[in-house]
């Protein structure tokens, strides 16, 4: 496994530990705007395929 790979691996896994707590935080002060979250999470699920 390359040297970008790996690291590209531990990024991904540092904001998926971090991504739900800061969600919480947002949702706690109502500060969630739905409709830019679900286009924002349907264009990063289709760039990873």
């Amino acid at each position: 496994m390359s040297c970008a790979i790996k690291a590209n691996a531990i990024k991904v896994f540092i904001v998926l530990a971090y991504s739900p707590f800061t969600l919480l935080v947002f949702l706690w002060y109502n500060q969630v705007n739905w409709i830019y979250g679900l286009i924002l999470a349907i264009g990063n699920v289709t760039g990873a395929l």
